[in-house]
């Protein structure tokens, strides 16, 4: 136990003794002085002047060129009127295509306007079929109840083909021409009801035939004015006459350029160059104060990071100047 005990304090003694941090000692005023550096490169100097220089331009012989006029094949113009001629039965197809799918569109909801028409007409009639039902069935009810008590029901002969003879009895009789009339005035009023109906019926489909006819123009009409739309639109996009080009491309004259002598041209010796301007360190926009303040905030971090005690007198620790500018550096923190 007392050979464990001893082991341990050996041990936390050396611990101790090595998280003690190292003093050390950095010059500031000379890593704040190099924060402004010349542009000059050693070993590179820069020119003070430029020197004379010539610069010889080469002759060029004289040269004619010839348009596709002289050379006995199509001439421009016609090349150009072929090319619009071209495009614009290409774009023609496409616009017609694309405004074609518009006239069916437009043809399709004309047609599904057109059944709802119908369908309208038809139920606009439906309260003046259902008024005369009702006048219909008010006058033809209590007739058919007297034709019910005199020949029962359902009616035995609805033709009235059954005759009296000598033999039948005058109450007989009486009930038999009795009946025959409330028969035939049954059948009038299903004659005049049925032609009343059929009446309004026939107004109804009237009025939504014209409103089809009407329907089927506008889209006979649509159709033409789309495809001369097309048509006017593929002509207009690639109509453009020779004229309107600004150029001779019917002319046979051949163009001329003349011949060019060789040229010198002599550039002086340039005037003494001023001397290359200083360029402050990334932090020039920062004050003089400003500047050395971040230089001590990055020197507390270096300390921290590798566990140094910043020394205030050169004297008092190792000389770590060069370790921590190497360390900025590194870090691209200044020069």
């Amino acid at each position: 136990m007392k050979r464990l005990a001893t082991i341990g304090s050996v041990l936390l003694c050396l611990s101790c003794r090595h998280s003690e941090p190292s003093k050390v000692w950095v010059d500031i005023d000379s890593v704040f002085r190099s924060q402004v550096v010349n542009t000059n490169v050693p070993g590179m100097p820069l020119p003070t002047r430029l020197p004379a220089k010539t610069i010889i331009l080469p002759a060029k012989q004289a040269e004619t060129l010839y348009g596709p006029a002289n050379e006995g094949g199509a001439s421009v113009t016609d090349e150009i009127l072929e090319a619009q001629r071209k495009a614009s039965q290409s774009l023609t197809r496409q616009l017609l295509s694309f405004y074609d799918r518009l006239a069916q569109k437009f043809a399709k909801d004309e047609r599904k306007r057109l059944g709802d028409t119908y369908r309208s007409a038809y139920e606009s009639v439906n309260p003046q079929i259902r008024q005369r039902f009702e006048i219909y069935a008010e006058a033809r009810c209590p007739v058919m109840i007297r034709l019910a008590f005199l020949v029962g029901w359902p009616d035995p002969d609805p033709d009235s083909l059954l005759k009296p003879d000598e033999s039948t009895r005058p109450v007989a009789v009486q009930r038999l021409n009795e009946a025959k009339q409330l028969r035939d005035k049954l059948r009038n009023f299903d004659l005049d009801y049925k032609k009343d109906v059929q009446s309004l019926l026939d107004k109804a489909e009237s009025e939504a035939n014209q409103e089809q006819t009407e329907a089927l123009l506008r889209i006979a009409k649509m159709a033409d004015e789309l495809r001369a739309q097309a048509i006017k639109e593929a002509e207009s996009q690639v109509k453009l006459k020779p004229a309107e080009l600004g150029l001779r491309m019917t002319s046979n004259e051949p163009i001329s350029f003349p011949a060019i002598p060789e040229k010198k041209i002599v550039l002086p010796e340039s005037e003494k160059l001023p001397a290359p301007p200083k360029v402050q360190s990334r932090m020039w926009s920062l004050s003089p104060e400003g500047r050395l303040e971040l230089l001590n905030k990055q020197l507390l971090i270096w300390s921290k990071v590798n566990g140094y005690e910043l020394a205030k007198r050169r004297s008092d620790g190792r000389d770590a100047t060069k370790e921590f500018i190497r360390w900025r550096k590194n870090l691209k923190l200044g020069p």
